[in-house]
């Protein structure tokens, strides 16, 4: 089938040979006729599939050029795919004379609302910066035919949906709308059903197709030379553009570090970067003049770069729907590409059995015959062993025993405090101890004073007067030994100094004998 077919005209027919585009692909097959007759439209196809002129093309032909308001809307969800889109756009409507206006965070908004003052017929934005536009009443959509959401799945995830729901409110009630995604949740439905009316649903092949022209590995290596595995692989195995992810942005800038410091040239890109320096680094990578990239999520979707024929995920992402996003970077139109996931853990490697069984894929261990690589790997099926000995037994104190029982320095185990001890029976032969003997006593502990200083050396001084009594006094004169303790204590009394307030008297007969003096 051509373009003619679809009901395109000669002018744009034509621009599209010019640009290299002679067929059009499935989705621009199904998805073009149905807007042109003015439905709303529902459609789920992979990435790389052409969505972007599947919406822009019936669009550009129904607008007119004469009209001085924003005619369609498309909605985004990161910086790069609005770029991406209005860049696709300008290409076709050039002839046409249909002005198109990119907006989004990152940049300065003074030139935003400039470039909105010369009455772009298309408006493609973030959903952050299109309801600053709107508040600051800069941006009027109150007559806008067309509403496109670009990875509309992406956003709801994102949590845009009040933003654009807002958006929406702002909107005419017999607007065109458009959803475009690769998958189709819930949420996106959800959404259809309350915002279109009788849509038209395309799917385009079978969920998660590009999956199957993926070869999908994974690298089981030591948590402390992660960065030397990665580096040596690139030494070893991957050549070609390659997009390396990571789930932070200060992991982004560690690695390319570290990856520049070991002649391994790179540039990171996350959502920190000013917008002049994302596009510099996104068209060197187009242009091959760098062939790594370390990105986050935010470059996981929408972004149409060709030939990447690696993607490693040095960090696995925490959600299945990410790591779609992430290897959809390769493979795309129809090609073949290899993802390379790197592993720490057996936590990480039932996740990654998880994945498999999600997208009914087979993650084979990477095989090389690279020795300095091989350095860095771990055995699973020893790792296994130890940790299912102890950690993972339901007789864990058993199986503790047991091993412990094999060791040559092993040591008696002390018993628990709180532990019943049972005594042992004295056997019938056996004679029981006698304690009413004075010998098996044990001699009672001398007396040990517990105050210290002066009070210590008083108290030494009474048990030495006491023990110079004589026996026969304290047996036949009871009474005396009372009166002589007693006359003790009162002289000890008497010698015991007195610490007494100075009447005011006495201060002030202090002061002036100092005074005097």
């Amino acid at each position: 089938m051509t373009f003619e077919k679809l009901g395109l005209k000669e002018e744009l027919v034509e621009n599209l040979y010019g640009l290299g585009f002679e067929y059009p692909t499935e989705v621009q097959q199904k998805a073009i006729p149905e807007i042109l007759k003015g439905k709303d439209v529902v459609c789920r196809s992979e990435t790389g599939s052409g969505k972007t002129f599947a919406f822009g093309l019936p669009i550009v032909q129904k607008i007119d050029a004469e009209t001085t308001h924003v005619n369609a809307l498309i909605v985004c969800p990161t910086r790069e795919l609005v770029m991406q889109v209005a860049d696709e756009l300008k290409k076709v409507a050039t002839d046409k004379e249909v002005r198109v206006c990119a907006v989004f965070g990152g940049s300065t908004i003074q030139r935003q609302i400039e470039s909105l003052k010369k009455c772009p017929h298309i408006v493609v934005g973030t959903t952050g910066r299109l309801m600053d536009l709107i508040d600051r009443k800069a941006l009027k959509i109150e007559d806008a035919d067309f509403v496109v959401l670009d990875e509309a799945d992406e956003m709801l995830d994102m949590g845009f949906r009040p933003d654009i729901e807002k958006i929406l409110y702002h909107t005419k009630g017999d607007r065109q709308t458009l959803l475009f995604s690769a998958t189709i949740s819930d949420e996106v439905k959800e959404l259809a059903n309350e915002y279109q009316h009788n849509a038209k649903v395309i799917e385009i092949g079978t969920a998660n197709k590009a999956i199957n022209k993926i070869n999908q590995y994974y690298i089981f290596a030591n948590k402390k030379y992660k960065k030397e595995a990665l580096s040596e692989l690139f030494y070893s195995d991957v050549y070609g553009k390659t997009i390396v992810f990571v789930n932070t942005r200060q992991y982004a800038e560690d690695l390319e570090y570290f990856l520049n410091k070991s002649s391994v040239a790179c540039s990171a890109l996350h959502g920190d970067l000013r917008q002049n320096s994302r596009k510099r680094i996104l068209q060197n990578f187009r242009d091959g003049k760098i062939d790594i990239l370390i990105a986050t999520d935010v470059a996981s979707r929408g972004l149409d770069i060709k030939e990447v024929k690696y993607v490693i995920n040095y960090d696995l992402p925490h959600e299945l729907e990410y790591y779609v996003h992430r290897i959809g970077r390769t493979a795309r139109a129809g090609e073949s590409g290899t993802v390379i996931n790197i592993i720490t853990s057996l936590e990480q490697l039932s996740y990654m059995r998880e994945i498999e069984k999600a997208t009914n894929a087979t993650i084979l261990s990477f095989d090389t015959d690279s020795e300095n690589l091989k350095q860095y790997f771990v055995d699973t099926k020893k790792l296994a062993k130890t940790t299912n000995r102890f950690t993972k037994s339901k007789n864990y104190e058993r199986d503790f025993d047991k091993d412990y029982s094999k060791r040559s320095d092993k040591k008696p185990r002390a018993k628990a405090q709180n532990q019943n001890v049972k005594t042992q029976k004295p056997k019938a032969n056996q004679q029981k101890p006698n304690n009413n003997n004075k010998q098996n006593r044990q001699e009672a502990p001398k007396h040990k004073s517990i105050f210290l200083g002066k009070f210590d050396e008083r108290e030494n001084k009474l048990l030495e007067r006491i023990e110079s009594i004589s026996e026969e006094e304290k047996k036949h004169n009871k009474k005396s030994i009372s009166k002589k303790l007693n006359k003790v204590n009162a002289s000890q009394r008497k010698n015991k100094p007195k610490n007494k307030k100075k009447t005011p008297q006495q201060k002030k007969l202090w002061y002036s004998k100092f005074i005097k003096k």
